[in-house]
């Protein structure tokens, strides 16, 4: 659900090194927000502060967040925490072979390029009749 920035509350966070707000503010913009905000129901922040100080810079109002019933300070601690331990960053590998396939899909050659014209005219034909 879409709630008002502004009425989002911000209690103290784990996190302390926010990171490189603006490259996230980017993607965001671009491809907009891929996972909502973790709030409570009196719309303290559980998880998503990043996310949330994009949304800011970009000047947005509101904000999908997902509102959970859990109250106590341990358990709101325990997601907030969570979130942020388990994630997996991609390795060295990873990262390489999928920035070698970006770059294959952003500039392919003339052949596949000459296939997806074909591809392209006879879909457009199909389409019209």
């Amino acid at each position: 659900m879409k709630v008002p920035i502004s009425s989002i509350k911000i209690k103290k966070r784990i996190r302390k090194d926010n990171g490189d707000i603006a490259t996230l503010a980017a993607s965001m913009h671009r491809y907009g927000q891929l996972h909502p905000l973790i709030i409570t129901k009196r719309f303290v922040l559980v998880s998503g502060y990043r996310r949330l100080l994009a949304a800011q810079s970009l000047g947005w109002e509101t904000i999908e967040a997902v509102i959970i019933d859990k109250t106590s300070k341990l358990e709101l601690y325990e997601l907030e925490l969570d979130e942020n331990l388990y994630r997996k960053a991609l390795t060295e590998d990873e990262l390489t072979d999928a920035f070698v396939h970006l770059d294959k899909l952003r500039n392919p050659s003339w052949l596949k390029k000459l296939w997806n014209k074909i591809v392209s005219f006879f879909s457009n034909l199909f389409k019209k009749r």
